[in-house]
């Protein structure tokens, strides 16, 4: 597995903790949550339209968990 593949793994892990907490997250946010991620799992920061991607993505993996 990728540096990446597990940075994408914790963002659903992220969405699905912040969704179930009702708590959504804003833009800037989720572009340090994957920029801290990266860091994390040891991966290169994403160039910028693929973090801009990522956190786009983030944010709407959070909407989509929120629990009813």
């Amino acid at each position: 597995m990728t540096a990446m593949e597990r940075v994408w793994i914790r963002m659903k892990t992220n969405a699905t903790k912040l969704g179930g907490r009702k708590r959504l997250i804003g833009l800037a946010e989720s572009r340090d949550t994957v920029l801290r991620l990266c860091r994390s799992e040891k991966a290169s920061p994403p160039p910028g339209e693929a973090l801009e991607y990522l956190a786009v993505e983030l944010v709407r993996l959070t909407q989509e968990r929120q629990t009813p």
